[in-house]
């Protein structure tokens, strides 16, 4: 009978040399079977290591895999983003090529443009070259005007006997020319004075009257009178009043308060000088206010109107009084202000300004610098004749 096969305990086993030696093998060959629990024990923890590490393998793998994922949605955004600025990159040159395009093309017209405008300059300078020639030559034939003594002629409107008249006037016309030209320099074109005769005037009261024509022979003045006394000393004032007016002709100035004032002064000036050379009786002046008086005035009169209002307001004759001692006063601080004055004054009108008070005001201070101890353009402005409204 076969015997049971004796399988010793594991303890028993254990406690067994691992490693049997050869004699011992080779007696006793059950002590191979022992082996399988060793080989057992081996395999198994080798298979454990091995799903260990094929475990390990699996989540490097997966977590390789999530990296190269993130990697792979990081250059997806970054390539898309490129894509996205490549586009805008492209359409921002498109636009500026555009841009560029419609410069161009503005740049042609522009040169165009200046190319006409270039000619249309050289037309203007053309132009002006003849205007400048053509003043110039104008400018020679208004001085030779000016240097011409103007003609006399006497009218009469009345059925009176005038003559003693006309030889009164005559006689004083010829004296206070001279004079007037001394002090006001040379008449702007004035070519003929007509001094009429009539029954009456256009101004109540007034005693005489002027009328300036611009005619194509130059300036006609008519000086209407009612009638004549070479002794009598508001004819004579009137009369070298209204020449002086002449003087002016179309140059006036154009608000009363500037032009009466100016030839009230000049008036009495060129009286005073021709009484003091014995040419005429001595006539006292207009002006007959004193400086107190006048910055009396200057502080409380209200500023004149112009135009008819000037004439039409009861306060007329204080308006002639205050306007003549402020071109008065002017004088006195400079003996050739008027005839500066004029000329510049002429000088504008012949080019063609426009002038104003405003324009009134800068001659005056251009040609004064001081004024009874003030400033020119102080006292300029501490004058209500000098600036009407």
């Amino acid at each position: 009978n076969r015997q049971t096969p004796y399988y010793p305990p594991l303890k028993t086993l254990l406690m067994q040399p691992f490693w049997p030696t050869k004699e011992e093998f080779l007696a006793r060959p059950r002590r191979l079977s022992r082996l399988f629990v060793l080989l057992f024990i081996f395999s198994a923890t080798l298979n454990a290591l091995l799903i260990i590490f094929a475990g390990y393998q699996t989540f490097s793998t997966v977590d390789a895999q999530k990296k190269l994922e993130s990697i792979a949605s990081t250059n997806l955004n970054l390539a898309l983003k490129y894509k996205a600025e490549r586009d805008d990159l492209q359409l921002s040159v498109a636009e500026k090529n555009t841009q560029l395009k419609q410069l161009n093309s503005d740049l042609v017209t522009a040169k165009k443009d200046l190319g006409s405008a270039q000619k249309q300059l050289t037309t203007l300078n053309d132009q002006i070259k003849s205007q400048k020639s053509q003043l110039s030559a104008n400018s020679s034939e208004l001085d030779a005007l000016r240097a011409r003594p103007p003609l006399f002629k006497f009218i009469s409107s009345t059925g009176r006997d005038v003559s003693a008249d006309e030889t009164a006037v005559k006689e004083i016309v010829t004296t206070a020319y001279d004079a007037i030209s001394n002090i006001y320099g040379k008449p702007y074109l004035l070519n003929q004075i007509k001094i009429e005769f009539a029954d009456n005037l256009q101004i109540n009261g007034a005693v005489g009257e002027i009328n300036i024509a611009n005619t194509s022979s130059g300036i006609e003045i008519t000086i209407k009178l009612l009638n004549f006394d070479k002794n009598s000393n508001e004819d004579v004032n009137t009369l070298v009043h209204e020449l002086i007016h002449g003087f002016h002709g179309v140059a006036a100035l154009e608000s009363p308060a500037l032009e009466e004032g100016m030839t009230v002064a000049a008036t009495d000036v060129v009286l005073t000088q021709l009484s003091e050379q014995g040419t005429i009786s001595s006539i006292p002046s207009f002006i007959t206010l004193s400086e107190e008086e006048a910055n009396t005035l200057n502080g409380s009169l209200g500023q004149p109107s112009s135009g008819n209002a000037f004439y039409s307001s009861a306060k007329v004759g204080v308006y002639y009084q205050l306007a003549g001692w402020s071109w008065f006063q002017l004088y006195r601080a400079n003996h050739n202000f008027f005839k500066s004055f004029n000329e510049a004054l002429y000088k504008k009108v012949q080019q063609g300004e426009n002038v104003t008070d405003e324009t009134v005001r800068t001659i005056i201070r251009e040609n004064v610098s001081t004024v009874n101890g003030q400033s020119g353009p102080d006292f300029v402005a501490g004058q209500i004749m000098f600036n009407p409204v």
